[in-house]
């Protein structure tokens, strides 16, 4: 029976109140909820919404804003986005005068960072589909090579993000993107992520945010009333999977042979987003 107390991941003040949050998802919608305190969410009709709307948006806003980001660790976040705006399917690649359209519709899309990108149809006859392949030149040297296959279109992840970028144009309508301020003033916004990092801006505005790297930066008492006392504690369970796990990663990280310890770090060295060198 082993179980382990979780100590929290920030300490917030805003004015008298002080809170202790767990994790970067909880941080978030604090930020935001601080945030939708100053301005309002303007909807496709140009009036404001509730703030409980407004909160459910915001979150809406952040997962399609990790989910790119996910998707774009092995494309390009630009090309993701585009495709998402012209609501491009996996049924798109199954003839080719569709791919060509859907070519087109990228190319009448391009950010400026893109416009010299060049775009290939290739035939995959084994799986009677097509792939587009996006040359997209970094610098006078280097160009890189991004695809747009079935595998993306048809990814769980890819759908999850059409489905949130239907429900937030439905709310929304076209951009730009408008919040009002308390002085009544009008911001407007070109995309949903310039949206988001200025909400998260705002509700940032005024607070103090503490982040522990370890237990040895929180006093005796903060310690106590954040991660030992019984009445406020979160105790995680250990479960022989996960110590069968955790021995298994142990082993990869900490063992004698480098190659596994190097296999590992290649394999998930995208995927990282706290690193402490």
């Amino acid at each position: 029976h082993l179980y382990i107390a979780q100590p929290p991941l920030y300490r917030v003040k805003k004015g008298r109140k002080e809170m202790y949050i767990k994790s970067e998802k909880e941080l978030e919608k604090v930020v935001l909820d601080f945030a939708l305190d100053s301005v309002a969410l303007l909807s496709g009709e140009q009036e404001e919404l509730s703030k409980e709307r407004a909160l459910k948006l915001a979150y809406d806003i952040s997962n399609l804003e990790n989910i790119v980001s996910i998707l774009a660790r092995k494309r390009d976040k630009d090309i993701i986005n585009i495709l998402l705006r012209v609501k491009a399917s996996y049924k798109d690649l199954y003839e080719r005068e569709k791919v060509e359209s859907l070519v087109k519709a990228i190319k009448e899309n391009l950010t400026e960072s893109l416009q010299e990108t060049e775009f290939e149809i290739v035939e995959d006859k084994e799986h009677r589909t097509f792939r587009i392949i996006c040359k997209i030149p970094v610098n006078k040297y280097l160009t890189k090579t991004v695809e747009i296959d079935e595998d993306l279109l048809i990814s769980d992840l890819y759908k999850q993000a059409v489905e949130l970028k239907k429900k937030l144009q439905e709310a929304f309508g076209k951009p730009p993107y408008r919040v009002k301020t308390k002085k009544g003033e009008i911001k407007e916004f070109e995309t949903l992520e310039l949206l988001y990092k200025y909400l998260l801006k705002v509700g940032k505005e005024g607070i103090y945010i503490q982040r522990y790297k370890g237990l040895g930066e929180m006093n005796p008492d903060q310690l106590w009333e954040t991660t030992m006392n019984p009445e406020n504690r979160t105790l995680l369970r250990v479960s022989v999977e996960d110590a069968v796990k955790a021995d298994e990663i142990f082993t990869i990280l900490m063992g004698d042979k480098v190659e596994p310890r190097k296999e590992f770090i290649q394999k998930f060295a995208k995927e990282v987003k706290n690193l402490d060198i």
